[in-house]
């Protein structure tokens, strides 16, 4: 299968649904934590020490020179309009959403941002807007109604502070991607963007509360906890760890557009994990979702690597031509 034989879209789409199954699984670790006492913010400042943690040694011992940044202005974008501008908000604005809507309205608003993202890459890139992406949109979007059960939610629930939070939050992410995109596009190394862009995410946290009080947080909770405890801990940064970078280093491949549509696994995998795991119920709809929402991701690696054999072709041409 070409799909292994050399590193292109496709292979990009397989990084970026990593990624979004990693994420898929946060509400296990998150619901257990917060049964042991541990409070929101410090998870929240978990979060980026976690992956700041993992990839600043990673970074220190095997790419060092990375962490200069090839120009002078990636400084002020990478460090203050992505990492103190635009993670925040959408993080203030997520919080907001999922506060004042239905979860599953919530979600699906957040996950919306993959079409504003493509819209935007036709703005601020020239991206075109093919068939492939509009149909992968809608493969997607009709997926992920499925697996939240969004019809089974109740108008009356919904109201105008929500929708104005929901499409804020919808915003504000898709531009939070495009900063990212923006960054490793332009030479960036994924590394880099992790360290900064988490370093920046720890000291706004830090605010709320300390990594030190996060440290004391889970001490106190050790002795009820125990063993478990520690290694699900462990499986937790592993996920984030996975999670973050393998949505990064999906950018040298696809567009941010792309990357962000195989998040239909997201609520995918929580959904068969809070079905496997917490008893949570499962209906035959959200499995039809489910369903589809594979179908989305196996036709986005298809076109991806059908793009790129026809971009090899090309290519093949041009130095034919040239060497005549």
């Amino acid at each position: 299968m070409s799909l292994f034989r050399h590193k292109g879209a496709a292979y990009g789409v397989l990084l970026a649904a990593s990624s979004a199954v990693a994420t898929g699984t946060f509400g296990v670790f998150l619901n257990y934590f917060d049964s042991l006492g541990i409070s929101e913010n410090a998870m929240s400042t978990f979060t980026p020490l976690a992956v700041l943690s993992f990839y600043l040694i990673y970074t220190l011992v095997t790419h060092p020179k990375v962490l200069k940044l090839p120009r002078k202005l990636f400084y002020f974008t990478l460090i203050v309009c992505s990492g103190m501008i635009a993670s925040p908000i959408y993080i203030y604005t997520s919080i907001r959403s999922f506060n004042t809507l239905p979860i599953a309205v919530a979600s699906l608003l957040d996950f919306s941002n993959a079409i504003v993202l493509v819209f935007l890459m036709r703005i601020f890139f020239k991206s075109k807007i093919t068939k492939e992406k509009v149909i992968a949109c809608v493969i997607a979007v009709f997926g992920m109604v499925l697996v939240l059960n969004l019809f089974g939610t109740h108008v009356s629930d919904i109201t105008t502070i929500g929708i104005f939070w929901g499409l804020a939050n919808c915003f504000s992410l898709a531009f939070a991607y495009l900063f990212d995109y923006f960054h490793i596009s332009n030479g960036v190394s994924y590394l880099a963007y992790l360290v900064y862009s988490n370093a920046m995410g720890l000291i706004v946290f830090s605010f709320k509360t300390t990594p030190a009080e996060v440290f004391r947080e889970f001490a106190a909770a050790a002795p009820s906890g125990g063993l478990t405890m520690w290694l699900m801990l462990f499986g937790y940064f592993a996920v984030l760890v996975i999670s973050y970078g393998t949505i990064a280093v999906s950018y040298n491949y696809i567009e941010a557009s792309t990357a962000s549509l195989t998040f239909v696994l997201e609520p995918t995998t929580a959904a068969l994990l809070g079905f496997l795991v917490l008893s949570q119920h499962l209906g035959s709809l959200q499995i039809v979702g489910m369903v589809i929402a594979v179908c989305a991701i196996v036709y986005m690696q298809y076109t991806g690597d059908k793009a790129d054999e026809a971009q090899a072709k090309r290519n093949e041409k041009k130095k034919a031509v040239q060497n005549e």
